[in-house]
């Protein structure tokens, strides 16, 4: 069995300082959740361990603090902001199912020492992940030290190459060498190499001690002899407790099938996204569809809307005004929805033509008595009016995506996928489900398309009930109305029409702007009495800081620096950088 132990102290803080800003769009800070949460799957999906154990330092004052009041003081109080996120991170390592100790009055490299040399007894192979010095003295028989910051394994040679002790002397090497990590004291003066040379030649602290007198270098023997008390007390700081009362059940420790519904929620509450799709796919599969041949099934089932309806469009490519027409998804009750596929680009022997459901589709979209409800409606509408120029719409339009954005402007992006689990925590299929990766539409059986579009009319048609109840709630009715919905037609139509150009005046300007810049530039040879590339930063500064004698503001490893900010201050004492601004 291999059992890997994780500082849980040590990795949240990793995580807070290596990634900065992160929040989620109600403001709430992520970044420490989100590194831990990666660096917890990191070690699980590439180690591959039997077991994992995540401890924590007790808030209650150690041993160690009632004998030295200045250990670890010169920490900083941890941020209010990381302080926020332990609730959540803890909540995260519950849903895993990972047991977690925290002992009260005892620091965390007390209890993963205590637990790995009583897991190693049970021929358990411990690998404590860390890259604290300290942790060193307890690697031995099946204890290993697992560096994340270096992707190492640290044994027992490992510890006699690098600190030229056995890993027991660690505490020793510490007494002598301190830890400025930690705030073990050691002797001032006395750094790694020397604290190597004199456990070299005493073999032990203790020894050491006792055969002071025996240090041939006068300086030496009296740093050791002036720090008796600073060398007692650092030993005892850096001596890991082994002995931490902590009953462990090695069966118990072995990984758990996560509890993956709370992991969805935590991961959709904090919109980790990238998060998901490491959560497997539901036993739900979307079924309740059907895909619809006959002409005469689709008028009956356009005739039994009554109020609304949603829609979802299969082109064969995205954002593309030219594409052609697949197939339309329809529902108009929440529950079940309908795929009609156009038959010349689905291997039909039968169905409905292009034509025929393009027209069908116009009929709908210009009802004014039915509401139309969609993801995306632009994107949607653009390649239809495209193909029919006199393509008309009527009626309320309701589009889930800006409905989505005016609720939570904070937000990057605003996926349907996204929205169905921020709304209503339903993770629906993605596109990689049904096409894979490299698949185009048309590689594509009919019946998967038809649940994947039909997936998303159901999924849009709910998300409707709920978006514009929340902006009814937050007064956010008439901007919509009044003029996102609006802008979706305006933009449509600017899109299609697009921007008229005058080819010739923008080559006039193109040629007006090269003259103004020739200008420029022979100005600048003048007063530099030479040709240079002025776009070379090597050549530029030779220029300005040997041939003109200007002084310098800043220095890079390649030499003098010429970026914007030093030559806004040269410019205000000679020509050559104002004339290049």
């Amino acid at each position: 069995m291999n059992l890997y132990l994780i500082d849980g102290n040590s990795y949240i803080y990793r995580a807070y300082f290596a990634i900065r800003g992160l929040t989620n769009s109600k403001g709430l800070p992520t970044n420490a959740i989100f590194g831990f949460t990666n660096m917890l799957l990191k070690i699980i999906r590439e180690k591959n361990p039997d077991g994992v154990i995540i401890s924590f330092d007790s808030p209650v004052p150690t041993k160690r603090h009632a004998v030295f009041k200045e250990y670890k003081a010169q920490r900083p109080d941890m941020p209010y902001d990381l302080i926020e996120q332990i609730p959540y991170i803890k909540n995260i390592i519950e849903a895993f199912r990972i047991p977690m100790f925290e002992v009260q009055g005892y620091e965390a490299d007390d209890v993963l020492a205590s637990i790995a040399k009583k897991a190693s007894k049970h021929g358990v192979n411990v690998f404590i992940v860390t890259a604290d010095k300290d942790m060193l003295q307890i690697v031995g028989d099946n204890i290993k030290i697992y560096d994340p910051m270096k992707d190492m394994i640290l044994d027992e040679k490992y510890v006699e190459d690098r600190y030229g002790v056995k890993p027991e002397l660690i505490p020793d090497f510490m007494a002598l060498a301190g830890d400025v990590v930690d705030n073990i004291p050691g002797v001032k003066g006395i750094g790694d190499k020397t604290a190597r040379e004199l456990l070299k030649q005493f073999v032990t602290l203790d020894n050491l001690i006792s055969n002071v007198d025996k240090i041939k270098k006068d300086k030496l023997r009296n740093l050791i002899l002036m720090n008796l008390d600073n060398i007692r007390i650092s030993k005892l700081l850096s001596t890991l407790d082994i002995s931490v009362p902590i009953e462990i059940n090695i069966e118990e420790l072995r990984l758990k099938e996560p509890d993956w519904q709370r992991l969805f929620e935590l991961f959709t509450k904090l919109e980790f996204s990238s998060l998901l799709k490491y959560i497997p796919p539901s036993k739900h599969e979307f079924k309740d569809y059907e895909v619809v041949l006959s002409i005469n099934k689709i008028k009956e089932i356009l005739s039994d809307i009554r109020e609304e309806v949603s829609f979802d469009i299969c082109y064969s490519e995205e954002n593309n005004f030219d594409s052609d027409l697949l197939g339309v998804a329809f529902c108009y009750d929440g529950i079940k929805s309908y795929y009609v596929p156009v038959k010349e680009f689905s291997d039909l022997s039968y169905g409905i033509t292009k034509d025929q459901l393009s027209v069908m589709v116009s009929e709908l979209l210009s009802n004014d008595e039915i509401d139309k409800i969609g993801y995306d409606i632009k994107s949607l509408l653009l390649p239809l009016k495209q193909d029919q120029s006199p393509f008309s719409f009527s009626g309320k339009f309701y589009d889930v995506m800006i409905a989505s954005y005016l609720l939570n402007p904070n937000k990057t992006t605003h996926k349907l996928e996204e929205i169905s689990l921020d709304f209503l925590s339903y993770r629906q299929m993605t596109k990689m489900d049904i096409f894979g990766k490299g698949k185009s539409v048309r590689e594509v059986s009919v019946d998967d398309i038809a649940r994947y579009h039909c997936e998303r009319a159901v999924v849009t048609y709910r998300l409707k009930g709920v978006l514009y109840k929340l902006l009814k709630e937050e007064e956010l009715e008439d901007v919509y109305f009044k003029i996102e919905m609006p802008l979706i037609f305006v933009l449509t139509d600017m899109e299609l029409t697009g921007v008229k150009i005058d080819i010739e005046k923008l080559e006039e300007i193109s040629k007006e702007i090269d003259r103004e810049l020739d200008a420029i530039k022979s100005r600048i040879y003048f007063m530099a009495g030479e040709e240079f590339n002025i776009n070379s930063p090597k050549q530029l500064a030779k220029i300005l800081f040997e041939n003109l004698g200007l002084k310098p503001t800043k220095k890079k490893k390649t030499g003098f620096s010429t970026e914007m900010g030093v030559l806004e201050e040269l410019a205000l004492i000679h020509d050559i950088p104002r004339e290049i601004l």
